[in-house]
């Protein structure tokens, strides 16, 4: 995980340098086509010689900005306490939408079993399976990640991944797209759920939704790629680019998410708590709170 972060640092340091969407997007893709020999070789000694969760080039596994995964973990783990403060019993439960090879599954997993949260168990809901809107996102790390979602390879990998964190046994897969698979969780509530799945304007909303209706009273509703949030963008260029997976502000020259900035605005009415990126409330049952995290997600 250290030399993921150094990693996402030094592509940090080149986005502040060059303010060119498509500039970056090119060196991305030469990175990822250079790396790809290497990345195969430590793919295939972490998961197979090492037995140890992977997450890099290979498989585009090194999914988002690692950076966030201390608030994530402080984010859970803050929840299950707060649970545990109200006197409720019973099984701590949280749902992830958008899992791709794990990161985020483990950290959640890890992090409660490390706070010695009992019992707990952590649903992830996603297709694995190609679903990225190629005509709007032609890039090669887009297509790729389509060709191995298809194919099954990334599936494999997070079957892999939770085992070789130890946390399968409290892992739970619901295979299938969000908006077919989260109607089907009839009566079921839950006490955290993260949403960082599909992108576009219109699924994030549909998966805010969602979150609302299956997130008990006290719980916390959160999720990834909220780098700018709509108030801090000309709302004309947001809308222009609103299909794009990724955008660069030409304002602030930061790469952010055009349809999680759109979504998030609109379903809350409001900025909401944020930290690089990685955004959380509270839902009283009546309205939503800003949670207040330590960490500042430099790690």
């Amino acid at each position: 995980m250290s030399s993921e972060k150094s990693i996402y640092r030094l592509k940090q340091a080149i986005m502040r340098r060059i303010p060119d969407i498509r500039v970056l997007s090119a060196l991305d893709d030469m990175y990822r086509l250079m790396a790809m020999p290497f990345g195969w070789v430590t793919y295939l000694i972490t998961t197979r010689v090492l037995r140890r969760p992977y997450f890099g080039v290979w498989l585009a596994s090194a999914q988002g900005n690692p950076l966030r995964h201390p608030l994530i973990a402080e984010a859970v783990v803050k929840c299950a306490k707060a649970r545990r403060a109200e006197g409720l019993d019973g099984e701590f439960r949280a749902l992830e939408i958008g899992a791709y090879a794990g990161a985020s599954t483990i950290e959640f997993a890890t992090a409660l079993r490390t706070a010695q949260i009992a019992p707990y168990l952590m649903y992830s809901v996603d297709p694995w399976d190609a679903y990225l809107d190629a005509i709007n996102n032609p890039r090669i790390h887009y297509r790729m990640m389509n060709r191995d979602l298809a194919n099954g390879n990334v599936l494999r990998l997070f079957v892999r991944n939770i085992r070789a964190a130890m946390v399968s046994d409290v892992c739970r897969q619901i295979r299938g797209r969000s908006e077919e698979m989260l109607p089907l969780l009839q009566g079921q509530q839950f006490d955290f759920v993260y949403v960082d799945g599909d992108h576009a304007p219109a699924a994030v909303t549909r998966d805010l939704n969602e979150a609302q209706r299956l997130l008990r009273p006290g719980g916390y509703l959160c999720g990834d790629d909220l780098e700018m949030q709509l108030h801090e963008l000309d709302p004309e260029f947001v809308t222009k680019h609103a299909d794009e997976d990724v955008a660069l502000d030409p304002q602030s020259g930061r790469i952010f998410h055009p349809g999680v900035a759109i979504a998030v605005e609109q379903f809350f009415g409001r900025p909401v708590s944020s930290y690089q990126g990685f955004w959380v409330v509270r839902w009283t049952g009546e309205k939503y709170e800003d949670v207040v995290l330590s960490l500042n997600g430099v790690a």
